[in-house]
């Protein structure tokens, strides 16, 4: 499947939940901006897997456009227009061991995808690359020190969240990127 079909398949998807008119028009063309920024992140990310920095910093260089559609793309994901609250209070309600939102830029679209054909949700497919993470490296000296990198990641991504929620007026919601 080539990137563009993903992109468009994980977009009808999201489309169909967030009610959005697909293949045309400026809802969609958001969308799939989102999910191919996503998708960048995730490649950044597996890329740089002992260099979380780089993905934060790529997130804050993105122009308004760019941030406004990965944050719309992220609430999707999480259902919730503040999803920087859902992701504290997954850690606080011990939902997510590390965090909720790092998965969603490790594993992209493709991963989530991935999920949908194997039938899960978002936030189960999100708690199974946690899993997954934690099972792999549990037992490695580093464990604690990678856990604690990847918590800072999601303290900094919640707080790009917080600047990039600043992006949207309060008379406008997130459909009308």
């Amino acid at each position: 499947m080539s990137v563009l079909d993903l992109l468009v398949y994980y977009g009808n998807i999201l489309a169909i939940e967030t009610k959005s008119k697909r293949y045309s028009g400026p809802q969609w063309d958001a969308l799939i901006e989102g999910l191919d920024t996503l998708r960048v992140c995730s490649e950044i990310f597996s890329a740089n897997p002992n260099k979380l920095s780089k993905i934060l910093e790529y997130m804050q260089a993105l122009v308004p456009r760019y941030k406004r559609t990965l944050f719309a793309v992220i609430a999707a994901l999480f259902e919730k227009s503040d999803w920087m609250r859902f992701e504290r209070e997954a850690i606080r309600n011990e939902e997510f061991e590390i965090s909720a939102v790092i998965w969603a830029l490790k594993i992209g679209p493709k991963g989530l995808a991935m999920g949908r054909v194997k039938g899960k949700t978002e936030i189960e497919t999100l708690l199974a690359a946690e899993e997954a993470w934690v099972a792999s490296h549990e037992d490695t000296a580093e464990y604690d020190a990678k856990k604690k990198a990847l918590k800072q990641f999601a303290a900094g991504v919640v707080q790009w969240g917080n600047s990039a929620a600043g992006l949207f007026s309060a008379k406008q919601d997130m459909s009308g990127i």
